[in-house]
């Protein structure tokens, strides 16, 4: 008879908690992804993003390299993410990103897990600033109330402004949330 070995398949899946949060100056843009390894640990992870994000900070346990390739579609960048050692459990995955808050519409977009596979995405939008944050958000995502045990989830992220919470529905393609803001009006007395 004949031995063959064969490697053991990882059990990854995941989910992401998108939150931004609106300043009077800036959007500052946090994301979330945790992964959970089971059965055999795994080399690396790789996700999708929106282009604006090539130059996000990443933070992650045991990285050894970040690679970061423009996709062919020019929208998006894939993100390999090399670990110092194959890793298994609960993964963290944080990605930070700020930029200047301007009067264009914003659109969010939530990242593609391509390591494993996606459990749930949530996206929320915090107002911390005066104006007032306008959010527009398709039929792929449902809106959440502080009710709701996925509340806890997100707001975790949250630094105490007003804020709107959603989750991305499954197989409904790929979810779109825009927003802008609309300055209030001074009262005088």
């Amino acid at each position: 008879g004949a031995l063959v070995l064969r490697p053991r398949q990882p059990d990854v899946h995941g989910h992401s908690v998108t939150s931004v949060r609106v300043t009077d100056r800036a959007i500052e843009e946090t994301t979330l992804v945790c992964f959970q390894v089971g059965i055999t640990g795994v080399p690396a992870f790789r996700l999708r993003l929106p282009k604006r994000l090539a130059d996000a900070r990443i933070h992650v346990p045991m990285l050894r390299q970040k690679t970061v390739t423009d996709l062919p579609d020019g929208e998006e960048v894939l993100v390999v993410l090399e670990l110092q050692d194959m890793v298994m459990g609960e993964v963290r995955v944080l990605i930070e990103h700020d930029r200047l808050l301007t009067d264009a519409v914003q659109e969010l977009t939530l990242p593609t897990l391509e390591t494993g596979r996606t459990d749930r995405q949530y996206v929320a939008v915090e107002s911390a600033g005066r104006d007032e944050v306008m959010v527009t958000a398709d039929d792929t995502l449902e809106g959440l109330t502080p009710q709701q045990k996925e509340w806890g989830l997100v707001s975790e992220l949250f630094q105490g402004g007003t804020c709107q919470a959603f989750l991305a529905k499954p197989d409904r393609g790929r979810p779109r949330l825009t927003f802008r803001t609309r300055p209030r009006q001074a009262v005088g007395s």
